[in-house]
This record gives structure tokens, sequence and C-alpha cells, in this order.
């Protein structure tokens, strides 16, 4: 993986029941084995005035709602999804869960 960072910008990701937003927030370039290359984000929770970064998860697809507290992610390595996680809403905690 190439680790060059791109300008942050962010781009709103998901709504969730009860005010919590996702957004993608920073990014690097993934280089897949055939040299083509994306753009890998991160993930921060916005609650109010409250910014939670999502640690160590960078992924290339919006997340999915599991339900009022959780979203779901895919885990992205050179330009290819990996492990699937949960994430609290509340604390940015992500769970590996396959």
């Amino acid at each position: 993986v190439q680790f060059a960072l791109r300008a942050a910008v962010l781009d709103l990701a998901l709504l969730a029941p009860g005010g919590a937003e996702v957004w993608f927030s920073g990014a690097r370039l993934g280089t897949d084995s055939l040299g083509d290359t994306c753009t890998e984000r991160g993930l921060v929770i916005v609650r109010g005035e409250s910014r939670i970064l999502v640690p160590l998860l960078m992924t290339g697809v919006p997340p999915t709602l599991v339900n009022d507290s959780t979203i779901r992610a895919r885990i992205w390595l050179n330009c290819r999804p990996g492990n699937t996680y949960e994430v609290n809403l509340r604390t940015g905690t992500p769970t590996r869960i396959k």
C-alpha cells in the first residue's frame, strides 16, 4: 500500500438514527497487484459537537447501518475488501466479525 495522503475532504457516508453522522475522513492511495490505484478512506462519527475517529479502519465503500448504535464496514488494503467490522457509534470502537 502506498501511504501518500490525499487532501482530507469530508464526505458524508451515512446518517444514523439518533443524530449520528458517519463521514469519510482522511485518505490514502492504495495500489492493487496490477498497479491500479484506489482511495481508501477513514471514518469519523459526528454527533453534535463530538467527533470520534474510528481507529485503524480504512475502507473503500460506505458503511451500512446495523441498528441505531452500530454500523458495519469492511477494511480495505491494496484496493481489496478484507475483514468485516462492526463499529459502535457511541465509542468508535471497531470489532471484527468476519
